[in-house]
């Protein structure tokens, strides 16, 4: 999978307001790479992106850590137990 490249300014970086944008993820591996591609080709980047993977059973994990590895700005919280969506949405 060839990643997009981070060659735009973070929100700060052109005086614009920032914002994080929390993806929760559950099984959805095959999903999260056309979606953090979307969020990374923006014209200004998010401040960060949290991803919060609740205890996935596929290799949802190992997608979200090689967007990790490449941009800064992409962080990923692994809960210990799955806690469904709505918990999820509050812990962000």
């Amino acid at each position: 999978m060839s990643l997009p490249q981070a060659d735009r300014p973070a929100a700060n970086a052109a005086n614009l307001p920032g914002i994080s944008v929390v993806v929760p993820n559950y099984n959805h591996a095959q999903y999260l790479p056309r979606c953090l591609k979307a969020l990374c080709e923006q014209s200004v980047l998010p401040l960060e992106v949290l991803i919060i993977d609740d205890c996935s059973k596929d290799n949802s994990v190992e997608v979200a850590e090689e967007w990790v590895r490449k941009y800064p700005f992409v962080r990923l919280h692994r809960n210990e137990q799955n806690k469904a969506f709505f918990t999820m949405r509050t812990l962000a």
